[in-house]
């Protein structure tokens, strides 16, 4: 007779110990016993009961005896060493996570082999200090393994016919330093009736699994499983082991197959993957967009990636790790462009050209040299580009290879093309590397583009910059400097039309060699209501072309794109108080960094334009935009622009700023050739929320312009 009712086993205190070391070990009364493993300890072990508070039974068959069913969560869990969960894989870009973990996987496609997604996150609670952080990114270990049924089913680790083991090396993290992992092992086989799932931690050292040593038991009715573990390495020279078994519980009546999938995934800050984005502060039930962009050159068409996004309610205070799986589909490799005398590592696939790989030459190179590493199944092209006939952002894939005017082919490991003199032309370059006809595989290679001759480079100016080929975008960049530094606040929209704005900053090229450009780094600030935080989600390269020109090209969010940026306004200065009021430039309050405003007075114009940066309810960027004749006694007007192109998407025109309806204003107190203090008071209007209020002393984040 079937059973299936819910049976109760009371939770029993068990004695616990570090997976990582074992070292410590808790005794029943709860007391640790620090010391290395021993006969006595493993018995200790084996007497404590591990079990969850209610099983559900599966129902039985005559010739399949009932056994216990797992709960979701394992629980017995080391402290602060592992942590199990079972999840099933439903591909969905929403996640609630008021369910609690585990959660189902945040699955998607991914047309290349950089980019983003947009999670529609609810149930996140109150996260005041909202903080949001990708793992790596990794590609997991497939197998695909075949099994008979298990004649001694109800033995999970008498391992023989009808299971199968494997083995997961863990190890330190750099200089031998303490690591943090989430492994992930999933089963299916579309064969078999019920295969089941087991993965533990080999803290003996004998390589062989044990019931003690088990973590993670998933074991539906299904043969669809997946484990996660939560792992801390303490550091050390010594990898730590962890095993999984797979186990066919119910055949089809013959040998099935099934597919396994290990994934060791570093969750640590700062390790190179995901990049995940978000507001700065989050409400009671309110719903909130969780950007996660990647950029992986060796991801490939058919290949899957696997990482986490960490939800943060504040630094270090962790509400929910949320699984994302990528898989690649069948299509290009994503654009990127070369930056000056920087290595790019790169993996071109069997057949593939890699064809919008770019490199802009300044008008004051005299030589270049394009070198490509480990390229002995890869040939090289150089050629220029076209030049460009309408006003896209986006690159453009390069002319056909074997036109290209500069190539090196043959197996050399280095292949080596140097470009001088008058066939050296200003502008875009493509360098593509292309596949030999025996590269069976994705072959590493890695590209540089460096400058070695040049003449002085233009003396580009600071100001306020447009591309002046999308008129009616209503985005642009306002590029200052400061000592040793450039920095640029780029006001811009998101995909959805909405404004937003982006810091970048980076080393000044040196004023004694002219081979040197300019790249910065580019970063999301998001605010919490008092302090600003910010995220690097790409970088900028500004490549002068004249004193008041350059070439903007940007990698944000996973997308490339590239733009002409042309001087907006004459310059020169007003006069106020008897003097020039030489203000143009960046202002913030050292009082409440974070925040701040772009400032342009074009004595020939006689405007003054205000770009005030600021945030809306939930603490993500936003601008405003205010425009009027120059008048030191009257409050300027401001505005919200709406409906514009993203960085990389078609050109759409927004509403024209006199048919704007007015949100704030602003007004300054001006001194001296100097503004000493700035007041804001606005209100964001559909489908933007919040209201912003400021009234602060400011100073000037860059160098005067001396009315340039």
């Amino acid at each position: 007779m079937a059973r299936s009712s819910v049976i109760g086993i009371a939770r029993v205190v068990c004695c616990c110990y570090d997976l990582s070391t074992c070292r410590t070990f808790r005794l029943p009364n709860g007391a640790c016993m620090p010391n290395t493993m021993s006969f006595k300890h493993l018995l200790l072990c084996a007497m404590c009961v591990i079990a969850p508070i209610a099983v559900q039974a599966r129902p039985a068959a005559a010739d399949h005896p009932p056994r216990l069913e797992r709960s979701l969560r394992t629980e017995f869990v080391p402290p602060a060493t592992a942590e199990s969960v079972s999840v099933v894989t439903t591909p969905s870009l929403a996640i609630d996570l008021s369910t609690g973990e585990p959660f189902e996987p945040v699955a998607a496609l991914a047309d290349t082999d950089a980019g983003f997604v947009d999670i529609q996150v609810s149930g996140a609670g109150e996260l005041p200090q909202a903080g949001f952080i990708g793992s790596a990114l990794v590609a997991p270990d497939l197998s695909q393994i075949e099994l008979e049924q298990d004649p001694t089913a109800e033995d999970v680790f008498d391992i023989g016919v009808g299971s199968v083991v494997g083995l997961v090396s863990v190890p330190p993290g750099a200089n031998e330093s303490p690591a943090a992992y989430r492994l992930v092992v999933s089963l299916s086989s579309v064969s078999a009736a019920d295969m089941d799932l087991y993965v533990g931690s080999d803290f003996d050292s004998d390589a062989q699994p044990a019931s003690i040593e088990q973590l993670c038991a998933s074991f539906g009715d299904t043969s669809i499983e997946r484990c996660e573990i939560d792992i801390q390495h303490p550091g050390g020279s010594e990898n730590l082991t962890y095993w999984w078994i797979v186990q066919n519980f119910q055949s089809s009546g013959g040998t099935d197959t099934a597919d396994v999938s290990v994934a060791l995934i570093p969750t640590d800050s700062g390790v190179n993957g995901l990049v995940a984005t978000g507001p700065g502060m989050v409400g009671v039930d309110e719903e909130i967009t969780i950007r996660v962009a990647w950029d992986d050159p060796a991801f490939k068409s058919a290949q899957t990636r696997m990482g986490f996004v960490i939800v943060e309610s504040a630094p270090g205070e962790v509400v929910a790790t949320i699984p994302l799986t990528l898989s690649r589909e069948f299509g290009p490799s994503a654009p990127r462009a070369l930056v000056n005398k920087r290595a790019l590592s790169l993996a071109v696939d069997d057949i593939e050209v890699m064809d919008q790989v770019f490199f802009d030459v300044p008008p004051n190179a005299r030589t270049v040299e394009f070198t490509a590493s480990g390229a002995g199944l890869i040939d090289l092209y150089v050629a220029p580009a076209p030049s460009a006939a309408d006003d896209r952002t986006t690159i453009d894939p390069a002319p056909f290879y074997q036109d290209a005017p500069f190539s090196v082919t043959g197996d050399a490991q280095t292949k080596t093309i140097t470009i001088a003199d008058d066939a050296l032309t200003p502008g875009r370059w493509y360098v593509t590397p292309v596949a030999q006809a025996n590269n069976l595989g994705p072959q590493s290679v890695t590209l540089k583009a460096a400058i070695t001759q040049a003449d002085p480079r233009p003396a580009l100016r600071a100001g306020h910059y447009f591309d002046s080929r999308r008129i009616g975008s209503s985005s642009g960049m306002f590029l200052d400097f400061a000592g040793d530094q450039w920095f640029a606040v780029w006001y811009a929209y998101l995909e959805d039309g909405t404004p937003t704005w982006y810091f970048g900053q980076g080393a000044a090229p040196s004023p004694t060699d002219a081979t040197q450009t300019f790249r910065g780094d580019l970063l999301r600030v998001v605010w919490n209501g008092n302090s600003a935080r910010n995220v690097k989600v790409g970088e900028m390269l500004v490549t002068p072309t004249g004193e008041e020109s350059f070439t903007f090209s940007f990698a944000l969010d996973g997308k490339t794109g590239s733009e002409p940026m042309t001087r907006l306004g004459a310059g020169g200065c007003v006069g106020f108080s008897g003097v020039d009021l030489d203000v143009s430039g960046h202002w913030f309050s050292e009082d409440k960094p974070g925040f701040g405003y772009s400032i342009q007075i074009d004595a020939g114009s006689n405007q003054e334009i205000f770009a005030a940066y600021l945030y809306d309810a939930q603490g993500f960027p936003r601008w405003l935009f205010g425009q009027r004749g120059f008048d030191p006694e009257q409050i300027m007007e401001l505005k919200q622009f709406d409906q514009g192109a993203c960085p990389t998407c078609e050109f759409v025109a927004t509403p024209a700023f006199d048919e704007l309806s007015v949100v704030g204003v602003l007004s300054r107190d001006l001194a001296s050739n100097d503004i000493s203090q700035i007041r804001v008071l606005a209100a964001l209007q559909p489908p933007l929320l919040g209201l912003w209020q400021e009234d602060l002393p400011v100073q000037s984040l860059s160098s005067r312009k001396l009315c340039q």
